[in-house]
């Protein structure tokens, strides 16, 4: 961990990165390994658990 402050365009990009992180997670988007996102089947999954 780091004991000196984080500069302006750290912050900045740490700000960016969970609020593009809270987005993806709220619509459920996932990363594959090639990098690319998807949408994630949990949520079919999860309808078929309640219906099952």
């Amino acid at each position: 961990m780091r004991d000196y402050p984080l500069q302006q365009k750290e912050k900045e990009a740490r700000l960016i990165w969970a609020s593009v992180r809270a987005t993806l997670e709220a619509f459920r988007f996932k990363y594959k390994r090639s990098g690319k996102r998807s949408r994630s089947k949990w949520s079919l999954f999860e309808r078929l658990l309640w219906f099952f």
